[in-house]
């Protein structure tokens, strides 16, 4: 078998919107793996989700220890699988990552929830909220004192929804434009770095980069925004433009949301024409025998690639959780 790997992602939307679309475009209706089912139907190639509902199709199958030590067995339901694509539990829907930063996959082990609503969403606290979000704490209290994070009063003190978490990380994925940024004031207005990182939705820490980038890189290209450096403050704390804020919002590439690996396995086209061409008891024992070529491929990279890095430092996992389909076609409708 021939292995690919694709990261998968998306410019300016958030990892569970990237993760919807992902099991849109896998989930079909199940189908009984059998004798003749390649025979039976044709991809119609004027339909692009047509490459996850060929006529082996059938339903997704959870392989890998990690999928495993999350009870997740046998056929793939899509729910769990898109909770499992956005950084969730696949049962109890906890966040167990956020979804923030250039890859939204920067802080793990974050976000347990405070408490839950009789309708079973969580809430969670405004520490939670901030490592939720990639903002500093004072952040989130300015937002909080702004109302432009919405908050309730539980028993466990002052709470934010699921629900309002996920709207600010849209917020933050969704690139903010030079005429949002200048329908805010004046275009000489001098601005600090909390309140450019409020108007393009990002954190102070990145404004803070961008800025250093153009006081200290003669080229000015897009990773630098135009700012001087405030002399009354002793801190020498930088201060931006709102016109060069929003040119900067004009250029500024929106972050990408990985939120996992697509991992191709292809056989040889001559294996592949001949279990298309083949007698139906023959297209069942190759069927089967790309089963066990696939399981043991992922079993493979489970021992040797399976590893993850937290704060710059290797640390070991579970395994991998693996949603696998099996396709008759490739996506250009080659056998």
């Amino acid at each position: 078998m021939r292995l690919t790997v694709t990261p998968i992602g998306a410019k300016g939307r958030t990892a569970s919107a990237v993760a919807a679309s992902v099991v849109g475009y896998l989930d079909s209706p199940s189908v009984d793996l059998g004798v003749g089912l390649l025979a039976q139907r044709l991809p119609d190639a004027s339909l692009p989700v047509e490459y996850y509902a060929d006529s082996v199709e059938g339903p997704g199958r959870w392989l890998g220890a990690g999928a495993e030590s999350l009870g997740l067995v046998g056929v793939v339901d899509p729910a769990e699988f898109q909770r499992v694509l956005e950084g969730r539990h696949p049962h109890t829907g906890e966040r167990l990552s956020t979804a923030q930063g250039s890859s939204q996959r920067q802080h793990l082990a974050v976000g347990t929830a405070a408490s839950h609503t009789d309708g079973g969403e969580a809430f969670y606290t405004l520490p939670d909220v901030a490592r939720l979000l990639g903002l500093p704490r004072r952040d989130i209290a300015a937002l909080v004192e702004e109302g432009a994070l919405a908050t309730l009063t539980a028993p466990v003190g002052v709470v934010v929804t699921d629900s309002e978490v996920e709207r600010h990380l849209a917020l933050s994925a969704h690139p903010v434009s030079a005429s949002d940024v200048a329908a805010h004031g004046g275009p000489h207005d001098m601005l600090s770095v909390q309140d450019a990182a409020r108007l393009l939705h990002v954190t102070s820490r990145y404004v803070r980069r961008v800025c250093a980038n153009f006081i200290n890189d003669a080229a000015h290209d897009t990773t630098s925004l135009a700012c001087g450096v405030d002399p009354a403050d002793q801190r020498g704390s930088y201060r931006i433009r709102r016109d060069d804020l929003a040119t900067f919002a004009a250029t500024r590439e929106p972050p990408v949301a990985r939120i996992g690996y697509d991992v191709t396995l292809t056989v040889e086209k001559s294996v592949a024409i001949a279990t298309m061409l083949g007698p139906p008891d023959l297209q069942a024992r190759f069927l089967q025998a790309f089963t066990v070529a696939n399981t043991t491929a992922i079993s493979h990279l489970e021992r040797h690639a399976a590893g993850a890095r937290h704060r710059g430092r290797h640390i070991d996992t579970t395994g991998l959780t693996v949603a696998s389909y099996l396709h008759a076609t490739s996506r250009a409708l080659d056998p």
